[in-house]
């Protein structure tokens, strides 16, 4: 059994900790999790690749889903967008929970990714005031890409053999962002609520650093949060996750396996 430390200080999203969690696998692991991971919806795909940004090597995931309409988010100040692919294909009728039930994996991997999904949903049915119902507002901002995440993550977290996650505080990042034509300050809503219970903070760096997705997997699978000590701790791999984003200075998820 391993354990596992989060650094979120510059941000965590889906994507991000996926990739800094492949970034801690041989490259047979990594091989076998794609494997699982694509055979799991007919319609969507996870790419992995390595990169270097600010002269750091780490990885990046891609998603990829079948889709008619993409949503963006955007930074309001720096004018950057980010592509939220989902599938709009009979959104309606789209039972998740029933659809993670079905996956072919483990008993425990289905539970917690139910768990967290159901957080996010929940979040989301609250701060929109919404009856919770799995076809509403989180639909268009990408639901596709969070239950790929989400069951990413969760698959990863068994392969590696984790017993115990700790984590840092959370870098939110300030200023402000727009979701469907509609600005929100940073951190937005859904994210902001999930992060009640969570240590967090915000530097200098303009921009959303961190997303729903990333802070609901963060809140459940978490047992504490603290600073980083390595004179206590035997370090056995690091793992470094990029995301989509562009910004004028490195912003990741490292992942401490010890």
């Amino acid at each position: 059994m391993n354990k596992l430390y989060i650094d979120c200080s510059t941000g965590i999203a889906g994507d991000m900790l996926t990739s800094a969690l492949l970034d801690l696998l041989d490259n047979e692991q990594q091989q076998n999790f794609l494997k699982i991971t694509n055979n799991l919806l007919a319609n969507a795909k996870t790419t992995y690749r390595r990169i270097c940004k600010f002269d750091m090597d780490g990885s990046t995931i891609d998603v990829i889903v079948d889709k008619n309409q993409e949503e963006f988010s955007e930074d309001v100040h720096e004018k950057k967008l980010s592509s939220l692919k989902v599938t709009q294909n009979s959104l309606d009728e789209i039972q998740p929970n029933q659809i993670i039930k079905n996956f072919d994996i483990s008993k425990e991997s289905k539970k917690r990714i139910i768990d967290i999904f159901d957080l996010l949903m929940d979040t989301e049915s609250f701060v929109h005031h919404t009856p919770k119902k799995h076809d509403i507002h989180f639909n268009k901002i990408g639901s596709i890409d969070a239950l790929i995440d989400i069951t990413n993550i969760c698959l990863l977290l068994e392969i590696l053999d984790i017993e115990t996650i700790v984590a840092s505080s959370v870098n939110t990042g300030y200023g402000q962002v727009k979701y469907n034509q509609k600005v929100f300050s940073v951190p937005a809503p859904a994210t902001k609520k999930i992060l009640e219970d969570i240590p967090n903070f915000h530097s200098d760096i303009y921009g959303e650093l961190c997303t729903p997705t990333g802070v609901a997997v963060l809140k459940q699978i978490t047992s504490e949060y603290m600073n980083w000590n390595s004179s206590k701790n035997n370090i056995k791999k690091i793992g470094i996750g990029f995301g989509q984003k562009k910004f004028n200075r490195p912003t990741f998820v490292k992942c401490i396996l010890y």
